[in-house]
């Protein structure tokens, strides 16, 4: 008795996270407000104001650059290009989330004849999928399936923090603009390398985090998670839930 087994091709995927969305400068403000809080001080004003804008929900569901954001992608064109990272990284195709914070970076950061496909699966965590986790997973699943069925063999995945952290089992956030790079045959490599690195930062980043900023990626998660909720009450969506 003979049995054949179809193995996955083994493909080289990078990984880009959008460049800094308004989302992203308001939650950095929100986390050292409390922590400034928790040491007895006082935060200061502009970091309080920008901390409960967290609450401005019709901004924050599609949230849009931030100028640093921007000058993130400036920076990450000029450097791809000046290495001629695209074609000798050998892209054949480029998939990003829907949402305008990641289809802008691809767009910015890759030269317009990369072909380019809008994949939904991408799209980052939503408030649901933090109490009920099979959707996103199912998500995550869909995007790895779809991996599976291109022909090509190298491919860039422009997204979100949330989803590739849980895609690839990692402890940390991949930094804005980063350029990644890992392969995959059906199961995630866990070497994961650092390609290209956008200097422009203003949270830690996991590949080169310290033990002791942990804690701040745990109040990174929390304070995204109320943000969701605060999301979703005030904007009267709660009902879907």
């Amino acid at each position: 008795c003979f049995f054949s087994f179809q193995r996955t091709t083994m493909k080289t995927i990078y990984f880009i996270r959008h460049a800094e969305s308004e989302e992203n400068r308001r939650l950095l403000r929100w986390v050292r407000t409390f922590r400034t809080l928790a040491t007895g001080a006082i935060p200061s004003p502009s970091d309080i104001r920008l901390a409960f804008e967290m609450c401005r929900i019709t901004e924050n569901v599609d949230s849009p650059l931030s100028a640093q954001g921007r000058d993130q992608i400036k920076d990450m064109r000029k450097l791809l290009d000046k290495e001629d990272f695209y074609k000798k990284s050998g892209i054949e195709l480029v998939a990003h989330s829907p949402l305008t914070r990641a289809k802008e970076t691809a767009q910015g950061m890759l030269p317009a004849h990369a072909k380019m496909e809008q994949l939904d699966w991408l799209r980052e965590k939503k408030l649901k999928e933090w109490f009920v986790k099979e959707p996103f997973l199912d998500r995550i699943r869909q995007v790895e399936e779809w991996i599976d069925q291109q022909e090509a063999t190298t491919i860039c995945l422009v997204g979100h923090s949330q989803h590739f952290k849980k895609m690839l089992q990692l402890k940390r956030k991949f930094g804005n603009c980063n350029v990644m790079r890992t392969t995959y045959d059906g199961t995630w490599s866990t070497d994961i390398e650092l390609v290209h690195k956008c200097e422009r930062q203003q949270e830690p980043m996991w590949e080169n985090a310290a033990p002791e900023t942990a804690p701040h990626e745990e109040v990174c998660n929390n304070a995204s998670l109320w943000q969701c909720f605060l999301t979703h009450l005030c904007s009267g969506h709660h009902k879907t839930l």
